[in-house]
């Protein structure tokens, strides 16, 4: 917390733009895909219907949490001497550097429709993730 405002940080995401799903799409996968036999060995993609960016994430819960919360990146330095400090190798913190400045470029973003081939609806959005966390968001937002 900084002032009367939460600052959300996040590792060096740069404006990436990523597809968001829910646990709870997952779990309904997970049971659905164990009690009917036609999706027995079936491999899936399971991504969300919408791609998010930090900025837009943060946007949103600041929406429904009525607080002024700042999005702030994390420098690429500090980052990686974290993940030094974690035991990763020189190699994976550069892969890992590498696969964030692509992501920012909209490259290796994964999107697949299987979820609604088989579950014969969209994921959640995060707007309803949020809506359906609200009493846990409030808490972690007045603890900061």
């Amino acid at each position: 917390m900084c002032g009367d405002e939460l600052q959300l940080i996040s590792a060096v995401t740069h404006d990436s733009v990523v597809t968001f799903i829910d646990v709870d799409d997952i779990a309904l996968f997970a049971v659905k895909s164990i009690e009917e036999s036609s999706m027995h060995n079936v491999i899936v993609t399971l991504t969300g219907s919408q791609a998010y960016s930090m900025s837009d994430c943060v946007k949103q819960l600041s929406h429904y949490l009525h607080k002024n919360i700042v999005y702030v990146r994390e420098d690429p330095a500090v980052y990686a001497r974290r993940l030094t400090q974690s035991g990763y190798t020189p190699q994976r913190i550069t892969q890992q550097l590498e696969t964030f400045d692509l992501w920012s470029q909209g490259e290796c973003e994964v999107y697949s429709s299987d979820y609604y081939h088989y579950m014969g609806q969209a994921t959640s959005s995060f707007s309803s993730y949020i809506k359906r966390n609200l009493s846990h968001l409030n808490m972690w937002s007045s603890q900061v």
